[in-house]
């Protein structure tokens, strides 16, 4: 008589507890690895507003040399007639109507075919270097009576923008989708000109930085010759300006600023 053993039975699949040990390590694995896209992410974005920041000084430094002037403004008033009589002793308009004559001189500042508004300093770079909306950021007609005629030949844009680089309010902004913030140095300072307010921020603070004191000397403006602008980063919270060291201060640790991008430091600015 023929005997049958018996025989194990096959597993078919795996147990809870190894069900649960598979996800868990999944669940590492995934996460780890969105922790390094993320990380390589934020530095190639870094890297991207390097360049774009870069790229605005050329063409700040071309608009300099084209219209003989000394800084790119980082407020301005725009006026459809500089001569109206509402006009009369702002210093901002006085400082604008100036400006644009030394750029124009052959304009007629009583009928320029501006719309009545104020631009901060992200708005000035874009309307200086591009012409902004008005002309359709086709730079400036060479008729020198109409600068901002549409048509014909054009002096620029220094600076080609798209609606990518734009935001609702002709603002440039940054990778992450926020404005930059730019001060211009006027006379080896800032704030200190019509065209230079404190005002001139998204959030209507002044930022404009400066290094610490050294043997109880005054603190003296970064860049004091040039201009500042100012990325706020992945984490989108601006750092309050002011007095600033590399990886210290109100920018160190986990600060809201301290991943702040800035022209006058090679990293971001709660690194050392």
């Amino acid at each position: 008589m023929r005997t049958t053993l018996p025989t194990r039975s096959h597993r078919l699949g795996f147990t809870l507890i190894e069900l649960l040990v598979v996800i868990a390590i999944i669940g590492i694995l995934m996460g780890l690895t969105l922790a390094a896209v993320q990380q390589v992410r934020g530095k190639a974005n870094d890297v991207k507003v390097r360049e774009e920041i870069a790229q605005i000084e050329s063409s700040i430094a071309a608009f300099k040399q084209h219209f003989e002037v000394d800084y790119l403004p980082n407020a301005f008033l725009l006026a459809p007639n500089y001569g109206d009589p509402s006009l009369a002793g702002n210093p901002l308009a006085a400082a604008s109507q100036a400006y644009l004559r030394r750029m124009f001189p052959r304009m007629n500042l009583a009928s320029t075919g501006l719309p009545a508004t104020t631009l901060n300093g992200n708005q000035c770079l874009v309307f200086f270097l591009s012409g902004g909306p008005i002309t359709n950021f086709s730079g400036f007609s060479s008729n020198p009576s109409a600068p901002f005629a549409t048509g014909g030949t054009r002096m620029g844009p220094l600076l080609e923008l798209n609606a990518k680089r734009l935001n609702a309010n002709n603002e440039l902004i940054d990778p992450w989708g926020n404005p930059y913030v730019y001060f211009t140095a006027i006379n080896r300072g800032y704030n200190s000109h019509p065209l230079n307010p404190t005002t001139a921020t998204p959030t209507g603070v002044s930022m404009t930085f400066f290094s610490q004191s050294i043997n109880g000397g005054a603190p003296k403006p970064l860049n004091a010759t040039g201009f500042q602008m100012i990325s706020a980063g992945n984490n989108k919270a601006f750092g309050p300006g002011g007095l600033w060291a590399p990886g210290g201060g109100v920018y160190g640790g986990a600060s809201p600023g301290a991943d702040d991008v800035a022209n006058f430091h090679p990293r971001v600015l709660g690194a050392p």
